[in-house]
């Protein structure tokens, strides 16, 4: 129940993808440290890895958070589409 749990994405024998969950609270869990290798970018993979660790989150009954920068734009785009709501 405590730590940071990891996961890959493979493809063709290689991890090219990878997310953890960062159990930082009792009731908040936090998709984090995702990383796509970069000529594997651009192929959905680290949209895939987001939302595999995001249901694992929500099947333990945790509130899912993730964050990245302002200028992370692919990023971004990953965390609208799984329907995160922005805090501001």
């Amino acid at each position: 129940e405590e730590g940071t749990v990891y996961c890959g994405l493979f493809t063709d024998n290689k991890m090219v993808a990878r997310a953890c969950v960062e159990k930082y609270s009792d009731t908040k869990w936090e998709v984090a440290d995702v990383r796509t290798v970069n000529s594997y970018r651009n192929h959905g993979f680290a949209f895939d890895t987001c939302k595999f660790v995001l249901q694992y989150i929500l099947v333990h009954g945790k509130i899912a958070t993730i964050r990245t920068e302002e200028d992370n734009w692919a990023m971004q785009k990953v965390i609208s589409k799984l329907g995160f709501t922005p805090i501001l």
